[in-house]
């Protein structure tokens, strides 16, 4: 099994993830500029922003299903687990350079069962050890242009999570790897 039921959010582990921010007012207007565009395309997430003394990084959160998918299959409320991926998302402070860091953040995706060759996670730092909690490679950092560094990461992440669930059925898996971290070292 590759897919399975999400199970508790590690509350403890997210909220440790933002950090200060060294100029606030300049990342606000960017996040603002965000609320639609995801809202748009992603109506199951939400951009959250912890309310602090010191001004902290915003984060992405909700369920992982594009809109568009909704309409198209007539999901009602009670199927979006079933089609979506529980995440939660970083917006570090320069998000417009390196993109936002995606997490499975219920642990729908078993990345122990997934062949090296099509594993898309980054390597898990002590932190991410701790709570077994992992990043999903979603692009090449040298891809990210400040006018797909959110929207364009989300669907990459939302069409591995696809190609997971049929892999676990078929055992195909369709899209082109490319060499990135993992685990062992190796290349995907």
């Amino acid at each position: 099994m590759i897919i399975q039921p999400a199970q508790a959010f590690e509350s403890e582990f997210f909220s440790a993830i933002p950090t200060p921010l060294s100029q606030a007012s300049e990342y606000y207007k960017k996040i603002v500029s965000l609320h639609k565009p995801v809202a748009e395309k992603f109506p199951l997430l939400k951009i959250v922003q912890l309310p602090k003394k010191v001004p902290v990084t915003a984060f992405i959160q909700g369920i992982l299903l594009p809109r568009e998918v909704i309409h198209e299959l007539c999901l009602l409320p009670t199927q979006y687990a079933l089609y979506g991926l529980p995440i939660y998302a970083d917006i570090p402070e320069n998000f417009q350079n390196v993109g936002i860091k995606v997490y499975d953040a219920c642990k729908r995706i078993i990345w122990d069962n997934i062949p090296d060759q099509i594993k898309h996670c980054m390597p898990q730092n002590d932190f991410e050890k701790k709570y077994n909690i992992w990043r999903i490679c979603t692009h090449k950092h040298t891809d990210i242009k400040p006018d797909n560094c959110v929207l364009n990461v989300l669907y990459s992440a939302y069409h591995l999570f696809l190609e997971y669930i049929r892999y676990e059925r078929e055992h195909v898996f369709a899209i082109k790897c490319h060499p990135h971290g993992n685990l062992r070292g190796g290349k995907n």
